[in-house]
């Protein structure tokens, strides 16, 4: 009897009902021993079954089912032909009533009737599912495959996809996880297969894991047929991924791939893919950036495709995504109908089921309410305490903050005007109550709850009100600094605020201090934000700033700005000199700036700004991008000003040109790097700065800057020799090595030497320098790579010792450290202590001090230490970490090599196969190596 059901139930799980299967092969009775009139029904029963007829078949089987029959074995299986009937016409709830009798353990009675049972349980977890019962569903299938040893289930992989897609939808995403890799890639139900690797990349997801998810789904665009249904669902999550990527253009046209022209009903993506659709062109259609015809477009289309999402799948987010629709459609297009469309999709209550949904709509409500007092009232709805527990009650006292705010802002003029001060007062206190309630879980609005806040106390134009707006500001850059500000779209309004509440207090008590926050908040504005909407407001308000103070010139060059960064000094020097600083950080017209240079250096030679007019006719930029001009023009300073500091930066930028490779602006090379050329000149900032600074021609002003320069000379150029062992072998590459080590000791004990003359000037109060961290550090991977590993330890050991007495826990150099000495805790073998060291140069590293390679090359040190120690496991998780780390890096591709590795050590040749088949899809250095383990390891042809 098994046998006959068999089709059936495969058929169910691919969601297709047969129409003219027989699969009975022409066995008609399904009773054994019926007789008589009995008989005859059975037999007209089981022939309309087998014509998929299951409506008419149903009463005949409910009769059948109404007495007792003498052959418990017939009644358990006319039971189950009756649940499959309820199936095939969906009728889940029928089917878990049926079934609600099933024994709790024995089954008891003949192996059939348990095998009949055991099938009813089977279909029992899968009606559970449909009815999303998901909880009876686990409970059912497992129950189910717990039945193997005595009884071995007849459909365990689809059982274990079942439950896998019982505990997907409860986001037990481990547990499906563990079901769904189940089924091997050689499985012979290839359609499950295909179903439980589209789940696999569904959850890589749902946690976000994109690159694993788009793996998952290349390998299955390579199996699946182009007409096969599966690739809808492929469009689907394709576009699912970009979704979350908020790439809404490439997101919406893999959605259009993924809509079946047919048997939408059917399709399990089909709302899914309608919503986040109809999401990417609203999206889109209510981007400012676009113009107002491209916006209609697109808002055009979100609304045809939520509308039809909301014929097809009425739901509270359908309803709710074309309620936003239209409220983008009135506010970009200003268009009254879809005002009217809005208000009419509102106000019927009963379209939305949740009170989150119902409370969402309002807050759309409020914000397409034309007036003061009707946005007030809903927003007063949404603040009662009763609403405390809602999820947009603190969004709720925000807009209702931002509601009293710009109904204050309308009548600013008429602020003695007791009502208009009230809004004001109020919008104060109702955004500092929507801060409190907002912060930690939603902190952008906290962040724009605290700028609307100093806004409002700004507006009351009294001293008292803008003293607390600047003690809200002074909240939110220093305190919120790390943690909110980055969060607002416009940061430069804040600095702009900030300056703007201080110039209001320039008269009075602390006057110059007020002056020195204005001043600093616009300086800073100009530097940081030189594309920000508020930038030429900054520079307008900084020019009157200083023309407040009567300083008239200093205002004309402010002026000139308009769009970029103040003078790093006020009137320091000539007017064309700053009027050139000035048009360098607008970044508008560089020309200018090289004009009103060259009129300084040329036609005022003895001015104390032509030597620093002539460096900087050109920008750092240009130097260090290699213009062949801009070096020639460095090359030229010695003859026009051969007693000039500026020299020492001329021949270390000409340095540090030949230190790379040099194309044309077509992209040919023109010259390749020459270390000794870059050594050569290195040597000759180092000499001349040691004659300026003999014959004191470096003004002592900008000792500390030269110095500086000095020293970061010198560390070039013992990175230019270690460059230079590199590529070398032998004698040479041991020579080069030893220049690089004596000039970083060198540096080392200037730097260890508390009276040396010039290092004394960087260290004064300071634990340990920026330069000192780097000799240190390179001169211990001198020392290493000589083989020189004490040595290293000691210098290590040193700066360890310093960092500790700085209490200096964080930071690039430190971790750097750390790493080092666990490399060469690793080369001798002291895998747990180099685990120790690199595990406090990660905790040196928090905050993204490390770049990219560097992070991921730290942890895979990891991996290779626990390897060493036979911990696997350990090694695996740190390598997946890596694999998993969202960023484009060769050493994912080394990680997903190494992970391989370890599988084969573990035997697990499959998993191994499977992960260098991975890796050698793609490019470079790793991907060859896998490619060339594969041929060996893995081919047998």
């Amino acid at each position: 009897m098994l046998s006959k059901f068999r089709f059936l139930f495969c058929l169910s799980l691919v969601f297709v009902i047969p129409t003219d299967a027989n699969p009975l092969n022409g066995e008609t009775s399904v009773v054994k021993g019926g007789k008589g009139h009995i008989e005859s029904q059975i037999e007209e029963a089981d022939n309309l079954f087998k014509a998929t007829l299951f409506d008419k078949a149903v009463p005949i089987y409910q009769n059948l089912l109404s007495n007792p029959l003498a052959d418990t074995e017939d009644e358990a299986c006319i039971r189950l032909r009756l649940a499959q009937c309820y199936f095939f016409t969906e009728q889940y709830t029928k089917v878990s009533e049926l079934f609600s009798d099933l024994p709790s353990s024995d089954f008891g009675h003949s192996s059939q009737v348990k095998r009949y049972y055991q099938e009813g349980m089977f279909l029992l977890g899968i009606s559970f599912n449909k009815l999303k019962r998901y909880d009876k569903a686990i409970a059912t299938l497992l129950r189910y495959l717990s039945l193997e040893e005595e009884n071995p289930p007849p459909f365990r992989e689809e059982a274990q996809y079942e439950l896998g897609l019982a505990y997907f939808h409860q986001q037990d995403f481990s547990a499906a996880k563990k079901q769904f890799e189940t089924f091997p890639e050689k499985s012979k139900k290839v359609r499950l297969l295909h179903l439980s690797r589209i789940y696999l990349a569904r959850i890589s997801i749902a946690q976000g894991k994109f690159p694993e998810a788009e793996a998952a789904l290349d390998v299955l665009v390579k199996q699946i047929d182009a007409n096969d249904v599966f690739r809808y669902w492929l469009s689907f999550l394709h576009g699912e991924i970009l979704f979350r990527q908020e790439n809404w253009v490439d997101a919406a046209s893999h959605f259009e791939k993924a809509l079946p022209l047919r048997n939408q009903n059917k399709a399990e993506w089909y709302e899914d893919t309608l919503y986040q659709l109809g999401l990417c062109y609203l999206y889109l259609g209510d981007d400012s950036s676009r113009s107002p015809i491209n916006q209609e477009q697109y808002l055009s289309k979100a609304e045809e495709v939520l509308l039809s999402l909301v014929l097809h799948a009425p739901s509270d987010r359908a309803y709710l995504a074309l309620a936003q629709c239209y409220l983008s459609k009135g506010n970009r297009l200003k268009d009254p109908i879809a005002f009217q469309e809005l208000e009419s999709l509102l106000s019927e209550k009963a379209t939305f089921k949740s009170r989150e949904s119902l409370h969402h709509a309002l807050l759309l409500k409020a914000e397409a309410a034309p007036s003061y007092s009707e946005r007030k009232k809903i927003f007063r709805q949404l603040t009662h305490e009763s609403n405390k527990d809602g999820p947009y009650y603190a969004n709720a006292w925000y807009l209702r903050g931002l509601n009293e705010l710009d109904e204050g802002q309308k009548h600013v003029n008429t602020l003695q005007n007791n009502e208009t001060k009230k809004h004001l007062d109020h919008a104060t206190s109702v955004l500092g109550q929507a801060f409190d309630l907002l912060y930690p879980t939603n902190k952008k609005l906290a962040a724009l709850a605290l700028k609307y806040q100093a806004q409002a106390h700004y507006y009351q134009n009294s001293r008292e009100e803008h003293l607390k707006g600047l003690a809200v500001l002074s909240e939110l850059l220093n305190r919120y600094r790390d943690d909110l500000f980055p969060l607002l779209d416009k940061p430069d309004e804040v600095f702009f605020l900030q300056g703007l509440i201080a110039s209001n207090l320039l008269d009075g008590e602390k006057g110059e201090t007020y002056f020195t926050v204005a001043r600093n908040s616009l300086n800073h504005n100009m530097e940081s934000y030189p594309n920000g909407e508020f930038h030429e407001e900054t520079v307008k308000l900084l020019g009157i700033l200083y023309y407040q103070k009567g300083d008239f010139e200093k205002g004309l060059q402010i002026f000139l700005e308009l769009a970029n960064i103040s003078p790093p000094s006020s009137l320091a020097g000539e007017a064309l000199f700053w009027a050139a600083n000035c048009v360098d950080s607008l970044g508008t017209d560089l020309s200018q700036s090289k004009q009103y240079r060259q009129k300084v250096f040329e036609q005022y030679p003895d001015s104390p700004f032509a030597e620093e007019a002539y460096f900087r006719y050109y920008s750092y930029h240009e130097y260090l991008k290699g213009s062949h001009d801009a070096i020639e023009h460095l090359k030229s300073l010695e003859g026009k000003f051969p007693n000039s500091p500026f020299q020492i930066n001329a021949y270390y930028l000409i340095g540090l040109d030949y230190l790379k490779d040099r194309k044309s602006d077509d992209g040919r090379r023109t010259r390749d790097k020459d270390m000794n050329a870059a050594i050569e000149a290195f040597q000759k900032a180092e000499i001349t700065f040691d004659s300026l600074f003999e014959s004191e021609a470096i003004p002592e002003e900008k000792h500390e800057y030269f110095i500086t320069l000095h020293y970061r000379n010198i560390l070039e150029s013992a990175l230019a020799f270690i460059n230079l062992a590199k590529d070398s072998g032998g004698a040479k590459k041991r020579v080069y090595l030893e220049n690089a080590e004596k000039i970083l000791h060198g540096m080392y004990t200037d730097f260890e030497s508390p009276k040396h003359p010039l290092a004394k000037v960087l260290v004064a109060g300071k634990s340990i320098t920026p330069l000192q961290e780097q000799c240190a550090y390179y001169l211990a991977k001198c020392y290493t790579n000589a083989g020189n590993e004490k040595a290293a330890e000691r210098v290590l050991a040193k700066m360890l010792e310093k960092y500790q007495s700085a209490k200096i826990t964080r930071g690039y150099y430190l971790s750097r450290v750390w790493h080092q000495q666990g490399l060469i805790a690793m080369k001798n073998k002291e895998n747990k202590l180099a685990l120790d060291y690199f595990k406090h140069a990660e905790d040196a590293a928090k905050g993204k001090i490390l770049h990219t390679e560097e992070l991921l090359d730290l942890w895979i040190q990891q991996s290779f230490c626990h390897s060493a120690l036979d911990q696997t496991d350990e090694a695996m998780l740190i390598l997946s970490k890596v694999i998993n780390y969202d960023a484009i890096s060769s050493q994912r591709l080394k990680a997903m090599y190494l992970r391989a590795k370890i599988y084969e050590q573990q035997e697990r040749y499959e998993l191994a196969r499977k992960q260098l088949e991975a890796t050698a899809k793609k490019g470079g250095k790793w991907a060859k190596k896998a490619k060339e383990n594969l041929e060996e390891n893995y081919v047998y042809q």
